[in-house]
């Protein structure tokens, strides 16, 4: 679908127009620390994506041989099993990355990428929880819906990390991540 493309772009767009952002506002050190935060983080929500990706055809299926009633099983399902998983492993990785990201980074503003990567993880975390929905909602059919809710999540996002940066300097940029 067209509208699965396009989510897939407009997401693709947020980063680098954070980067530039974050350049402007701050300095290009400040870009660094983003982009150290949110690989740590991307990497933890991409395995989740890639692990829940099977819920798109297995909805679409149950969707055209079972009906609906099936897809509402699935979807319950999935949530009973990955919920707990998901928020579990974020905790986990919450408590451990004052410790972690140290041992990986001695120089730098270490207690700024810490702080920057657990804002990131709570944004990571709810986004992952979103998955099994966004997934079936894809395979029923409501791409452009999914679609909508991504336009407005960057938009939200931008907006907030620049607003939110005149409060809390690059902090508040994070935020924007997360409540985008």
């Amino acid at each position: 679908s067209a509208h699965i493309q396009l989510s897939s772009l407009s997401r693709f767009w947020i980063e680098p127009m954070n980067k530039i952002l974050i350049a402007r506002f701050f300095s290009v050190e400040y870009v660094g620390f983003y982009d150290i935060a949110l690989r740590l983080s991307g990497q933890i929500h991409s395995f989740f994506s890639a692990a829940l990706t099977p819920l798109f055809p297995a909805a679409a299926e149950l969707n055209k041989k079972q009906g609906h009633a099936k897809v509402e099983e699935l979807r319950i399902r999935s949530l009973y099993y990955s919920y707990p998983l998901i928020v579990f492993f974020y905790l986990f990785l919450l408590l451990i990355m004052p410790d972690f990201i140290p041992l990986w980074l001695k120089t730098g503003n270490v207690r700024l990428i810490v702080q920057t990567t657990q804002i990131f993880l709570l944004a990571t975390c709810l986004i992952s929880l979103a998955v099994p929905a966004y997934n079936i909602l894809n395979a029923l059919g409501f791409a452009k819906s999914t679609f909508l809710l991504q336009l407005q999540s960057g938009i939200i996002n931008v907006a907030g990390s620049i607003l939110l940066s005149l409060l809390f300097h690059f902090y508040g940029f994070a935020l924007g991540f997360l409540f985008g």
